[in-house]
């Protein structure tokens, strides 16, 4: 059986205490044909000195001139890549070493040829050993009920894809907050098929600080998301996104009126009921 080669892509940004941790979990999976693109955010710590220190043939280093961000990080990875498959994975996030090989057999078990998207379950050791997703989509379930309703995630450290699918997707570049769930979203209609491998073969570090990739936003940022993306969205997912992930999230008085004026669009446009609005538009109030 021939051996098709993964090519990892690994965005980074000023994380050489946490780097070489998250390299090691690359270097010692069992699936052996791979390479490792490193793509260095315009780090000013001694990430390339962390990186060369390796010394593996499977290491490939980019470094951007320019900070651009994640998402575009992942894409110039993308460019480089030469596999026939891609995954990704965060330069403060570890993979079991098992992980591209259980992929790999899940996917030839499949003997699919279309586009796909093979993620597995991910561990949180942060959150007590929180593991996501905890079942498959149902058949024809909406994306955005399966996130945001039944609070299953699928991480960018998770996911696997065929090369020319995702360099069909990309990441978009110019969003700074749910990346995955944007990748997702937009793989459901090309259509992608979603493959899921039921075992925790990622672990998550969410740690808190600052310069993190995924950081928590504010609710009107995520609002200002969710009008980008509104046509995913279902009744009820729409409902549990504002509650939960909006006026959950609002921390200043300001973005409560940013919200609340939308709000109040979105029931002159006839985008919500007002039976629907008027127990979002109380709890703002009560802010």
């Amino acid at each position: 059986m021939v051996t098709e080669k993964v090519s990892i892509v690994i965005p980074t940004y000023n994380r050489a205490a946490l780097l070489e941790r998250t390299l090691e979990s690359a270097l010692q999976q069992t699936y052996y044909k791979t390479e490792i693109i490193i793509v260095d955010d315009g780090s000013t710590d001694n990430t390339k000195e962390v990186v060369i220190s390796l010394q593996d043939p499977r290491v490939v280093y980019v470094r951007n001139p320019v900070n651009v961000g994640a998402p575009e990080s992942r894409n110039i990875g993308i460019d480089r890549s030469s596999g026939k498959y891609v995954a990704f994975l965060d330069s403060d996030d570890e993979w079991d070493p098992r992980k591209l090989e259980k992929q790999m057999d899940f996917i030839r078990q499949q003997q699919s040829t279309a586009d796909f998207l093979c993620y597995t379950q991910i561990v949180m050791p942060n959150q007590k050993m929180y593991i996501t997703p905890a079942k498959d989509r149902e058949e024809n379930q909406p994306l955005t009920e399966y996130f945001f309703l039944y609070n299953e995630f699928i991480m960018t450290s998770a996911m696997l894809f065929p090369r020319e699918t995702i360099r069909r997707l990309r990441f978009k570049k110019d969003i700074k907050l749910f990346q995955d769930v944007d990748l997702c979203l937009r793989a459901s209609r090309m259509p992608c098929r979603f493959l899921f491998v039921k075992e925790p073969l990622c672990t998550w570090n969410c740690d808190h600080r600052r310069d993190r990739i995924t950081v928590n936003h504010d609710g009107y940022t995520r609002f200002c998301w969710l009008e980008i993306n509104f046509d995913y969205f279902t009744e009820k997912s729409l409902k549990e996104y504002l509650h939960s992930f909006v006026i959950g999230s609002i921390k200043t008085v300001k973005q409560k009126r940013l919200v609340q004026q939308r709000l109040l669009q979105w029931i002159r446009d006839k985008r919500i009921l007002m039976e629907d609005a008027f127990p979002m538009m109380k709890r703002l109030n009560s802010l």
